[in-house]
């Protein structure tokens, strides 16, 4: 079946959108978080909001600093720069602010986490390994304690 474009490029948006969903951003930010922690850096998230219209050097937000998608220039005090690099540079000073004022990131151990058990079976080889104490303090092998019905047993691994 062939695809009929829209006007608006809705086709070519649909498909757009379907690989930006299969590229699993949400996976990213775990991934980039975990390698982080693994090497003891700080993880701050922020919201991007404005970075793209601020300016690094002197603060100044205002939307005409965009000329175009790759370019930044401050109508405020001239600053030109790559507008990605300036956004992360924004983006850092408002993380070292944050930090500066105590508002640390919040410890991610609040969040339930899923985790399987699979239910641990006793075997023969594991019983061997077990100490087994009685209360008067006399050792015995897991096969005598097995044979003698002996309620007062303590088990210590």
């Amino acid at each position: 079946m062939r695809q009929r474009w829209a006007r608006n490029g809705s086709a070519a948006k649909a498909g757009l959108n379907a690989a930006i969903l299969r590229s699993a951003w949400g996976s990213v930010r775990r991934f980039t978080t975990y390698k982080a922690k693994k090497r003891n850096k700080l993880v701050y998230t922020l919201p991007p909001a404005f970075t793209s219209q601020t300016c690094a050097k002197c603060g100044c937000c205002d939307a005409n600093n965009r000329l175009d998608q790759e370019t930044f220039h401050c109508v405020g005090c001239g600053h030109e720069a790559n507008a990605d690099v300036n956004a992360a540079r924004v983006l850092q000073w408002l993380a070292i602010e944050a930090i500066l004022r105590g508002e640390l990131p919040k410890s991610e151990t609040n969040k339930r986490k899923r985790v399987a058990f699979a239910r641990k079976r006793e075997t023969a080889l594991e019983l061997e390994r077990l100490e087994v104490t009685s209360v008067s303090g006399d050792r015995q092998s897991p096969v005598e304690v097995q044979a003698s019905n002996d309620a007062d047993l303590r088990i210590s691994a």
